[in-house]
């Protein structure tokens, strides 16, 4: 942890034909819920730096920073930390799970349901706002199974 005991985490909330990219966690605090790619801020790394970093070694999926799309914060007894999502153009990448990536998918909005509960809240209603209001049209590939 930081010398203040809050940390800072960064997530990148790409949407490629109608459809966002999610990971499914690997490990720990997290494991088995879906979420969009992200992680600890390095020191010396741009917001949009971190982000994109995050996207590529979680995903392997190349995008551009557009800017931030939200801060959200967490607090609790074990932890503090503030989220910040970049909104990000993609650019190439199919997308594969790595890192502390268990599974990926490209999901539409009406797909959201299907995930239920492994689908973190906070990320649910950012992805479902951002999905309604995206003018990209089409479907991209399928997505794998939690595991």
């Amino acid at each position: 942890m930081g010398e203040s005991g809050v940390l800072v985490g960064v997530a990148a909330l790409v949407i490629r034909e109608g459809r966002c990219l999610l990971v499914c966690r690997g490990k720990a605090p997290n494991a088995g819920r879906w979420a969009l790619p992200g992680g600890r801020l390095r020191h010396g790394e741009s917001l949009a730096e971190g982000a994109l970093r995050e996207l590529r070694e979680e995903t392997g999926v190349e995008a551009d920073a557009l800017g931030v799309a939200e801060i959200s914060e967490v607090r609790a007894a074990s932890h503090h930390y503030v989220l910040i999502t970049q909104a990000c153009r993609w650019r190439r990448g199919e997308g594969v799970a790595a890192d502390d990536a268990s599974a990926l998918g490209w999901f539409a909005l009406g797909e959201l349901d299907a995930l239920g509960e492994a689908l973190l809240p906070a990320v649910r209603s950012l992805v479902e706002r951002r999905l309604a209001a995206a003018v990209e049209e089409g479907v991209w590939s399928s997505h794998q199974e939690c595991r």
